[in-house]
């Protein structure tokens, strides 16, 4: 079995060696980890940096390609894409049904709202109560979350996952449910932005890697690589 498993493994990598790049997909509107820059005209982030890193040890170049996270999973299974990144949450339904690679980045889902709400939000049923309205962007992890979380609160979802915070700050919306790692870099970037529940997250989960259906051979390789970034700090 494992012999079958490194013998599909370097089929995988041969074909991507013979075609000179790791295409990989991102829906590039997460910040921190992967987002258009307006400035390069290229993807930016984390996730970004790490998979460039990735396709060298690969000995390939990486190309970077839309997706989008309500095309996700359905991608993979197409093998439009090698790999996927962008805060990708590790997940057991997604486990079921696509490759992931072991998880790299620590996170939980928190709140943004506007700085002087902060005090209204102590504990999630805080936020949970019929006069705060939360907003989420689609296909996601979030989406799932608020679906099966959230009984009181009014809900809008948005499309476009980068503009929801300036949509809190406009009113549009109270809360933003989001995680970690997101919520920290936002109250960074706008001083009218708040993440008063980040200390002590709604649950706990990690980013991965997500693998297209052709491709998934590769995922003890990209572990391996990912457990020597870890080694290497």
């Amino acid at each position: 079995m494992v012999c079958t498993e490194k013998k599909s493994g370097s089929a995988a990598l041969e074909r991507i060696k013979l075609r000179g790049k790791l295409v990989i997909a991102t829906p590039g509107d997460y910040c921190p980890m992967a987002f258009h820059s307006e400035l390069s005209g290229g993807y930016r982030g984390f996730d970004i940096e790490m998979a460039w890193l990735l396709a060298a040890r690969l000995g390939v170049k990486a190309e970077f390609v839309q997706s989008s996270w309500s095309f996700l999973e359905d991608d993979a299974l197409a093998s439009h894409f090698d790999l996927a990144v962008g805060g990708i949450s590790r997940t057991a339904e997604r486990a079921e049904d696509l490759t992931l690679s072991d998880g790299y980045l620590p996170v939980g889902k928190t709140i943004l709202c506007r700085k002087e709400d902060a005090a209204r939000f102590k504990s999630f049923a805080d936020v949970d109560r019929p006069d705060v309205c939360v907003m989420y962007n689609d296909g996601g992890t979030n989406e799932l979350f608020v679906g099966s979380h959230l009984k009181q609160a009014k809900l809008r979802h948005c499309v476009e996952n980068e503009m929801i915070p300036l949509r809190i700050i406009a009113g549009e919306a109270d809360v933003m449910l989001t995680e970690t790692i997101e919520a920290a870099f936002y109250t960074r970037k706008y001083s009218q932005l708040a993440a008063p529940l980040i200390k002590s997250p709604f649950n706990k989960g990690e980013f991965c890697i997500v693998f297209g259906a052709k491709a998934a051979p590769l995922a003890p390789k990209v572990n391996e690589i990912l457990q020597k970034f870890r080694t290497d700090g």
